[in-house]
């Protein structure tokens, strides 16, 4: 496996890891700040780099679920220029991973790939897309699951993830995130 398969591994695992968190209303943007600071203590206690290399690999992580980089942005920087690294790699290339979505019904049909009303899935695809467009709207804290089967299996699952710090929308079966803003 290439360097840059493994890196690519290593980050998807630390989000799926991190995208655990909000089960237990811990904040995942706090959570990836905290843990970055802890690894940056830990290199500057021990001097070994590859505490800040793993750091790198969390604030990538941290910019692909669309998390504002700007948020953290001084320890982010700082991480960066300990191993000059350049902080547009990071913004440009790994920013924009995760889909920033305006809460418009076009949009918010877009984030799904597949639904049909039927037998095993009672809802719409106009029932589904107003459901999320009203929970976000209104603030509706909590963790929703949206299921489309075709036949006593999942063929697709989503997920909507309202708090007060993020409203994000998660297609499970593709491990692609999207940040709502609305």
């Amino acid at each position: 496996m290439n360097y840059q398969n493994e890196e690519r591994l290593r980050i998807n695992a630390i989000k799926m890891a991190y995208g655990s968190l909000h089960y237990y209303d811990i904040s995942i943007g706090e959570t990836f700040a905290q843990t970055v600071q802890y690894l940056q203590e830990l290199f500057n206690r021990t001097e070994k780099e590859e505490f800040l290399k793993i750091a790198l690999l969390h604030i990538r992580a941290y910019a692909e679920l669309g998390f504002n980089y700007n948020t953290y942005q001084e320890l982010f920087d700082h991480v960066l220029q300990q191993l000059n690294e350049d902080k547009m790699l990071i913004t440009n290339a790994y920013l924009y991973t995760a889909g920033h979505i305006k809460l418009t019904r076009t949009r918010v049909r877009r984030m799904i790939r597949c639904w049909r009303k039927n037998a095993h899935t009672p809802m719409s695809f106009d029932e589904v897309v107003d459901d999320i467009i009203e929970k976000v709207s209104q603030r509706e804290a909590g963790i929703y699951t949206y299921v489309y089967s075709t036949g006593g299996r999942y063929s697709d699952v989503y997920e909507l993830v309202v708090s007060d710090e993020q409203c994000f929308f998660r297609d499970v079966n593709q491990n692609r995130y999207y940040c709502l803003e609305g």
